[in-house]
């Protein structure tokens, strides 16, 4: 039996999940307030009505560990139009920010998380994966560097670094 965490990923649906969300605290960070009041207010649904992906992730006791997102989007790299997959956000509930301890950042619910809508860009067939992270958020940036999320020399205008993954 293996001691790696688990967790599944359902599609969000407000009207289902709606009481779900109400309880999740993704921490008093800013950036932890940013995603927990994403999840709880409309622009989750938003998202979702232009074509991205909402997903809750439970763990094996069907608990709150957090949320993903990933649609698609249009970007200039290099001077050049290109279309790619794009994780909106990701919330991670406090109770499991850090969790599991003592494993791999790949085992850790975050890494999980990441490394599911991974998986799912690459099922859309697209080149490259991207994201928006504030280089202040410390702990998310380096969590996407591991998983090979490259800066590019852009920002969005309110400071959040514009990252990418390049999909084989």
């Amino acid at each position: 039996m293996s001691s790696q965490p688990h967790i599944r990923g359902i599609a969000f649906v407000r009207s289902a999940h709606a009481e779900l969300v109400a309880g999740l605290d993704c921490g008093d960070t800013r950036w932890g307030n940013l995603a927990t009041e994403w999840i709880q207010g409309p622009r989750a649904v938003r998202s979702q009505a232009l074509g991205t992906q909402v997903l809750l992730y439970l763990d094996h006791a069907d608990l709150l560990v957090g949320f993903g997102s990933i649609g698609p989007n249009k970007w200039t790299i290099e001077g050049e139009p290109v279309e790619l997959r794009y994780i909106p956000m990701i919330g991670l509930a406090s109770s499991h920010q850090g969790k599991p301890e003592h494993v791999a950042f790949s085992e850790k619910f975050s890494g999980l998380i990441v490394a599911d809508l991974i998986t799912r860009a690459v099922q859309f067939g697209h080149r490259l994966l991207g994201l928006l992270c504030h280089p202040d958020n410390t702990a998310a940036m380096k969590l996407y560097v591991r998983f090979g999320f490259e800066q590019l020399p852009t920002s969005d205008g309110f400071g959040n670094r514009h990252m990418v993954l390049r999909l084989s």
